[in-house]
């Protein structure tokens, strides 16, 4: 008699002798090897083992493994290739194809964090932010309004004053060690404030002291600015009240 080879749970097993087989309650439909055959056949086409189905069903055909396989005796049957996939492959399968739009959206943002991040590095270096603050509105306006001039025609009859000296120093109050709000320039016109000191400050001009009121002004080139100036740094109009 031959020896079997049979293909069950989804696996090639065997030999197997014609008494093994009676053992293992195999039925019409189980796929049976044994050398000299080509191909996997159902058990029900040898005709050694069609005693063992004659009370049973048939069931289904399975297709043979890949042709041309050579087998002797002591080797291997060919592979049965007709095997289902398992139920949690097939689950398994399905869950993936839940996670292609979170993957393409990852894809997404990369693209995206690569396509910034050069952006960045090819910005000129006159872009780059330095350690000065941000020039807002705010800002500028105070710029603009600190270089405004003041309109003679808004004096009201003020006395107009210049400076008779190169970087005169307009102070914040009236003390040569006061702070310096503001320089004149020679032949700069300020606007006098109708104020002056009660007493007079000695100063030394060219090797010369001498002595003199301080005078609050206002320089017409910067309408923000109000300070002091020594009267010997200024030049007065003939109707000015000394």
């Amino acid at each position: 008699m031959n020896n079997y080879f049979i293909h069950i749970d989804g696996s090639e097993k065997g030999p197997f002798s014609f008494e093994d087989l009676k053992a293992l309650n195999i039925n019409r439909n189980t796929m049976v090897w044994y050398n000299g055959l080509d191909n996997w056949v159902k058990a029900e086409q040898v005709e050694e083992l069609k005693p063992l189905f004659e009370m049973m069903p048939p069931k289904l055909v399975t297709p043979p493994p890949f042709p041309g396989t050579q087998v002797t005796e002591n080797v291997a049957p060919p592979i049965y290739t007709n095997m289902p996939l398992p139920q949690n492959q097939h689950v398994r399968s399905q869950n993936n194809m839940k996670y292609w739009p979170i993957g393409f959206i990852l894809l997404l943002l990369t693209g995206f964090g690569v396509w910034y991040f050069t952006q960045k590095q090819d910005t000129p270096l006159t872009q780059i932010s330095t350690n000065e603050p941000p020039v807002t509105a705010k800002a500028t306006e105070k710029k603009q309004k600190q270089y405004r001039k003041v309109k003679k025609d808004e004096l009201e009859g003020a006395y107009i004053l210049n400076s008779n000296g190169n970087k005169v120093n307009v102070r914040q109050s009236p003390d040569m060690n006061a702070p310096v709000l503001y320089q004149l320039n020679k032949g700069e016109e300020v606007v006098y404030l109708n104020e002056k000191t009660d007493f007079r400050t000695n100063v030394i001009v060219k090797s010369i002291e001498r002595e003199n009121y301080w005078y609050k002004v206002q320089p017409m080139e910067n309408a923000d600015v109000i300070g002091w100036v020594h009267g010997d740094f200024l030049n007065f109009p003939g109707n000015f009240p000394r």
